[in-house]
């Protein structure tokens, strides 16, 4: 078989895709600190812990791919592609977030509540996770941009807008009101999608010292997680955040890995596994914009039975077994759902 040199985004999308899965899984015991069994959230703390890279790679991949210097089109062109493989299915799945939101309401034919409604567009988004795709739309607009500095930026000087970013990021972290950072907020994800292409055109410095940093990083992220929250008495998810330091910097050791990889050999290895790693990439983004129905469908038993992070079938089960159940019966039906739309040239464009 032979193998694109960029089939690296194939195998992102999908371990990034079944990341978020498995964090949105297992996120809500994580945010009832002191009000679960603690067997179970240390459990889910786990697992949200060991899969925080999830948007980043996403966001890494993008920066890689579309800020690369073979990527010459005029911005007509740059935009037209993403309106329709990213705009049309935003609109599609915030139409559908939205209905399925206020569906009482509406189905009750009783007034909608407009004022929380105004108030939640202003502040915070349709659905908890279509903000990675305004996110992104953001960094689609700044792109053009991008890369006229791009090509007269020397690799230092993409070495000091990165670092100046990611002390600016990492200080916002913790004091997002510090004088300096609280007026740079559109630098958010740009640092990041930047670092894709940085590492993707020249690896990151000092490999070897840089993956132990990464895991000593990946390994405090639960240990932290847990001790900040115990002392502040609830949940803090400051260690969570994607852009927090330890995230970035294990997330950026992981990208740099896989793009050392050869995915060639891999696939000619396992030519079954490859190929349904490269069916699943192609239909991952309507898989990310469906699963967060079907994980509430799940949860409230929408489609005759119920599934849950701690309760299959109405049996209370241990977190460690619950959540890779839910996770794999999302992934079952998203697949089929979404792959099952992409046969109809229509709804591909719709759902993404």
């Amino acid at each position: 078989m032979n193998f694109a040199k960029g089939n690296y985004a194939d195998f992102v999308r999908t371990i990034a895709t079944v990341a978020v899965i498995v964090i949105h899984s297992s996120g809500e015991i994580v945010n009832n600190f002191n009000h679960t069994d603690w067997n179970n959230w240390w459990v889910c703390n786990f697992f949200n812990s060991i899969t925080r890279w999830s948007v980043p790679l996403f966001v890494m991949l993008s920066g890689a791919l579309l800020l690369s210097s073979d990527k010459i089109e005029p911005n007509f062109t740059f935009f037209k592609k993403r309106i329709s493989r990213v705009f049309i299915p935003f609109v599609f799945w915030s139409i559908f977030y939205f209905i399925y939101t206020y569906r009482d309401p509406i189905y009750d034919g009783t007034e909608l509540p407009w004022y929380d409604i105004r108030q939640n567009l202003k502040v915070t988004d349709i659905y908890f996770h279509l903000w990675f795709i305004s996110m992104i739309l953001g960094l689609y607009l700044l792109t053009p941009f991008f890369r006229v500095y791009l090509k007269a930026a020397t690799k230092k000087d993409q070495e000091y807008f990165i670092i100046l970013w990611f002390i600016l990021v990492s200080i916002s972290s913790y004091h997002p009101k510090f004088f300096i950072v609280k007026f740079l907020g559109w630098m958010g994800y740009s640092g990041m999608y930047f670092l894709g292409h940085y590492i993707k055109t020249y690896g990151l410095p000092y490999p070897k010292i840089a993956y132990k940093i990464g895991w000593v990083c990946f390994l405090s992220t639960a240990p932290l997680t847990y001790y900040y929250s115990a002392q502040y008495g609830v949940f803090n998810g400051a260690v969570y955040l994607y852009l927090a330091p330890t995230t970035i910097i294990y997330s950026a050791t992981f990208f740099d890995w896989l793009l050392t990889k050869d995915w060639e050999a891999f696939g000619n290895r396992y030519p079954f596994l490859w190929k349904s790693i490269h069916y699943f990439a192609g239909i991952s983004f309507g898989v990310y914009l469906l699963h967060a129905y079907v994980l509430d469908c799940l949860k409230n038993g929408y489609f005759g039975f119920k599934i849950y992070n701690d309760n299959l079938l109405g049996h209370p089960v241990f977190s460690i077994f619950a959540v890779p159940v839910v996770v794999i019966s999302v992934l079952i039906i998203c697949t089929i759902l979404i792959g099952l739309a992409h046969k109809i040239p229509f709804l591909k464009k719709l759902v993404g």
